[in-house]
Parts: C-alpha cells; structure tokens; sequence
C-alpha cells in the first residue's frame, strides 16, 4: 500500500508522506431501504476547483479492498470516469456512468474529487469494503481520532515510516 500511495498526493511544500487518517467498513446488505442509495456526489473539491487548469493530484485519496467480485447484481458504486480531472464532467449535464466492477482482492486508489453514487445490491448476502482514507502529512493539523485497531498498529509498528503510515505524527 506504501508504493501505491508514494505517487499518488500533490505535493504542495514538499514531499508527501501518506498518512492513515481512518479506516472504516462499508457493509451495504442486499435489496436494502431505497434510502440508503445515494445520491450522486463528490467527497471533496465539489466545484473541481483544484483541476480547473489542469490536472493535479489530490490531497485526499481513499484505498478500497474488494473481498468479492463485484457485478451490476452485487450493488457497485457509479461513477462518472474522468469526473476527478475534468471540471465539465458531471452527472448533471449528461456525461455517461459507468460501474465500478472491481474484482476479489483488488485495492483501489480512490481520488475524492469522482463524482459516484451507490446502487442497490439485488442479491443476497453483504458487500463488504474495507475504506481507508490517506491523506499527505501536510494537509492535516492536530490530532485525529484513532480507531483502537490503528493504535495497535501503530504500536506494533517496526519502523519510523510504519509509524507514520498508521499516523505516528498524531501519537497521543
């Protein structure tokens, strides 16, 4: 994950060294509440402001692993590709979606500026994604709020580059 990360972030003063900021599971069940499909949307950068005059790389990635291979039945996330490097993109001017049908034990490098949706799991069982948020130490201040699992990997860390990928810089 190290070696994906290395390239991915802007590096705005100097270098960017990823950080785990969070870790979460997404666990979306089959033919759930037409509610929890959402709507389109982007996690940040909402106006595309920081690709307006080009393409640069983000400040704020997601890693996904994939436990299953995903098909239009198990309830993929949509995007518009692209979305994250042209400002005219959108699903609101009629740009094509696409499914996001990653395989079993793909990892993917999400860059937050995409504009996606949900879409309803018509077969049974659970989709299961484990998220984690990076971000480039120097686009976040203070201290985070660490999940007990990331302090124990924190502290079982080996090396000072270990430390800071579990979010050593924000050691309590």
């Amino acid at each position: 994950m190290l070696q994906l990360l290395s390239g991915a972030f802007h590096a705005w003063i100097a270098p960017p060294q990823p950080a785990l900021i969070r870790s979460t599971w997404l666990i979306k069940p089959s033919n759930p509440d037409e509610r929890l499909v959402h709507d389109w949307h982007k996690d940040a950068d909402h106006h595309c402001v920081s690709c307006a005059e080009g393409y640069v790389r983000p400040s704020i990635v997601h890693v996904g692993a994939y436990f299953a291979d995903m098909t239009p039945e198990h309830g993929p996330t949509y995007v518009i590709p692209r979305s994250h490097r042209d400002p005219k993109a959108s699903p609101y001017n009629g740009s094509q979606e696409e499914p996001f049908l990653c395989q079993k034990q793909d990892m993917l490098l999400w860059d937050q500026r995409t504009w996606h949706r949900a879409s309803k799991r018509t077969i049974e069982g659970l989709r299961i994604l484990a998220l984690f948020a990076y971000y480039p130490l120097h686009a976040v201040g203070g201290a985070i709020n660490m999940s007990s699992a990331q302090r124990e990997a924190l502290n079982n860390a080996k090396d000072p580059n270990e430390q800071l990928l579990f979010g050593g810089l924000f050691k309590p």
